[in-house]
C-alpha cells in the first residue's frame, strides 16, 4: 500500500512533531495530570462501592420491609 518513501516521510514527519511536542515539556506535564485522575476516579469509585455496600445492607435489614409489602 505505501512505499518505501511515503513511508520514510510519515516516519520524518511523526518524528518531528513529537520533538516539537516534547521540546516544551508538554508530555512531562501531562504525567501529573492523567496521575491525579486515576487516582481521582479510584476514591470515587471506592466512596461509590461504599455507599452501595451501606444501601445494600439498610435494604436488606429494613424493620418496615414487610409492611411496605401489603
Amino acid at each position: 500500500m505505501f512505499d518505501f518513501q511515503t513511508t520514510a516521510f510519515l516516519l520524518d514527519a511523526t518524528e518531528q512533531t513529537l520533538e516539537t511536542a516534547l521540546e516544551g515539556g508538554a508530555a512531562l506535564t501531562l504525567i501529573p495530570v492523567a496521575a491525579g485522575t486515576i487516582v481521582g476516579i479510584c476514591v470515587v469509585g471506592l466512596f461509590a462501592k461504599q455507599v452501595m455496600k451501606k444501601g445494600d445492607y439498610d435494604r436488606r435489614h429494613d424493620p418496615n420491609k414487610f409492611k411496605r409489602l401489603k
